[in-house]
């Protein structure tokens, strides 16, 4: 279950992700039953060294690696990934050890995603966070003393799935999540949201048990479909799909159903909208009535 990487030449670099502890091979492998994993490579890729092999039993089941994030030579961050639980990754020997940190914050949050450090100390991570009323809440967390202790962070931004730091001491850095976040020395700890009022209106569609999709399908169109998958990028299947479709405005209404009917857990879905070979995507929440 491999999900980042990161090289800092032609031969040398890492791999973040989970690793099967069962290898149960009458079964594809199932995300409860993986653990984090730090691959190294000197060569290229053609051979790889088990970085967090050693400290295996340290790991719960159901918890891989997610976005890895490089302060310096000898200082590298990673964020873990587990439903239940929140921690990251650290080493200060350029990766022959790494240490499990748990995050431990007061809105107790879970489901890691984004991690940045601007130096040794200061730090933030982000994602899904804990499910507030039937849904993620996508709450940050900060860090002053290198990821020994955390506290909630409400300014950092939501969604939070990767950070860039450039300069060094760094003047400049990004954050993506529910929108494009932008740090600068103006504020030592925080960062600004930048305004984005088309990501806003058609990036976040938040519902009940439907949603609604403005369609604007041009004159001449061949083909229109709409997929659905899910956070993790699995198919749902297409939901949607139409030759020749008529030319001008309408409206599709989703009622976070399969392609075979079946209804859908609660959550963040994706949903896909594809005009002949122009696509946009859309982030749909399924969250109940009552909330």
């Amino acid at each position: 279950l491999l999900v980042d990487n990161l090289f800092i030449n032609e031969n040398e670099g890492w791999v973040v992700g989970g690793i099967d502890v069962v290898q149960d091979s009458t079964r594809p492998p199932r995300r409860a039953d993986v653990k984090p994993v730090v691959l190294y490579t000197s060569d290229g890729g053609a051979n790889w060294i088990d970085q967090t092999e050693r400290i295996l039993d340290q790991f719960p089941k159901g918890e891989w690696g997610w976005k890895i994030h490089r302060l310096n030579q000898q200082t590298m961050f990673v964020a873990l990934e587990n439903f239940s639980a929140a921690a990251i990754l650290r080493t200060d020997d350029g990766g022959q050890n790494w240490q499990r940190l748990e995050v431990n914050d007061q809105q107790g949050n879970v489901d890691l995603e984004g991690i940045g450090f601007v130096d040794e100390s200061i730090g933030w991570v982000g994602g899904w966070g804990p499910r507030v009323g039937g849904r993620p809440s996508g709450v940050s967390s900060a860090t002053k003393d290198g990821g020994k202790t955390w506290t909630d962070f409400k300014d950092v931004g939501q969604y939070l799935n990767r950070f860039r730091f450039i300069g060094d001491p760094v003047t400049v850095g990004y954050a993506s999540g529910t929108t494009i976040y932008k740090f600068t020395d103006e504020r030592a700890t925080a960062f600004q949201r930048r305004s984005m009022d088309a990501a806003r209106e058609h990036g976040e569609l938040t519902a009940a048990e439907t949603i609604s999709v403005k369609l604007d399908i041009p004159d001449g169109t061949k083909l229109l479909q709409i997929r659905a998958f899910d956070k993790f990028g699995a198919t749902m299947g297409t939901i949607l799909r139409e030759e020749n479709p008529a030319a001008g405005t309408r409206t599709f209404d989703w009622d976070f159903s399969d392609e075979q009917g079946n209804q859908l857990d609660l959550g963040p879905y994706i949903l896909r909208v594809t005009v002949d070979e122009d696509s946009s995507s859309f982030l749909a929440m399924r969250v109940p009535i009552s909330d």
